[in-house]
């Protein structure tokens, strides 16, 4: 399945995936907003578009958009991570000591 309808010249499906994942794991960010991440990746937003609707095994948005009502995304692993941690620190908190 091709996902970028506009392809960049000589950018693969891959290559628009990894440049959407690479913006979204910049620590600078918890959620980016479609036009961040397509500064920051040199791709236009309509592919960022694509790339996150293809994947939402990759992507996840967040249910609460920007202040300017764009919507927010970030890497699903990195939600993972988060709710990891905090089922961690729920445990430490309940331990009896």
């Amino acid at each position: 399945m091709t996902v970028v309808s506009q392809p960049v010249a000589g950018l693969s499906d891959a290559d628009a995936i990894a440049k959407v994942s690479e913006a979204l794991n910049d620590s600078r960010w918890d959620f980016r907003s479609v036009q961040g991440i397509a500064k920051q990746s040199g791709l236009s937003q309509e592919t960022v578009k694509e790339v996150l609707a293809a994947h939402p095994e990759l992507f996840s948005a967040s249910p609460v958009p920007d202040e300017h009502g764009r919507e927010l995304f970030r890497l699903r692993e990195r939600g993972r991570a988060e709710k990891d941690l905090l089922r961690r620190l729920r445990m430490y908190m309940t331990k009896d000591v």
